[in-house]
């Protein structure tokens, strides 16, 4: 089990506790074995960091003032911001205007009541274009159970929805082609 110490100075430190019984001679002896942790707390934190820049979806870490704190290298390719550029900033700043502000009221209340949300949400690039991401938003919690930050799941979805429109305007198209008054009339 991993517990903090606080050393002279004041500051505290991770240490690893293992605890165990040793029996000899119908009595027992309880032993604890104590370890700094601190090294193997970096080790474990840059490998989540390395993890974090280089996944596959899109990753940002929300506030509850509801600025971005922390967005990995896919976050920006599918924004094509600059992480700078997105850093302090709220999400209004990716907003396409395609969804209708009760999306986003309803989408906030969930994760503020402590619930995952999970939709599909049309944003803007930097460059203006449009782009559609599938999101899971999940409020993360502290030791006392209130709600420290929110993380962002994001998987690009945009070729998916550009495929959907067009299948969806050939089979308008179609239709039109195929209805009685355009053979007869």
């Amino acid at each position: 089990r991993r517990v903090l110490f606080r050393s002279k100075d004041g500051s505290l430190f991770p240490v690893d506790i293992h605890l165990g019984v040793l029996e000899r001679a119908g009595s027992r002896l309880y032993v604890a074995v104590l370890r700094d942790a601190t090294e193997a707390l970096r080790e474990s934190e840059a490998r989540l960091r390395a993890t974090f820049e280089q996944a596959a979806v899109g990753i940002a870490h929300v506030g509850l003032d509801r600025r971005l704190l922390l967005a990995n290298d896919k976050f920006c390719e599918i924004s094509k911001y600059a992480r700078e550029e997105l850093l302090g900033k709220n999400h209004r700043i990716l907003n396409s205007g395609y969804h209708p502000p009760e999306m986003f009221q309803d989408m906030w209340k969930t994760i503020a009541g402590g619930n995952v949300w999970k939709g599909e949400i049309r944003n803007r690039a930097k460059d203006g274009s449009p782009y559609w991401v599938s999101s899971t938003i999940v409020p993360l919690m502290n030791d006392h159970g209130e709600i420290e930050k929110y993380v962002s799941i994001r998987t690009d979805i945009t070729q998916r929805k550009w495929v959907e429109e067009t299948l969806r305007r050939s089979e308008e198209h179609t239709s039109e082609l195929q209805s009685p008054c355009n053979l007869v009339c």
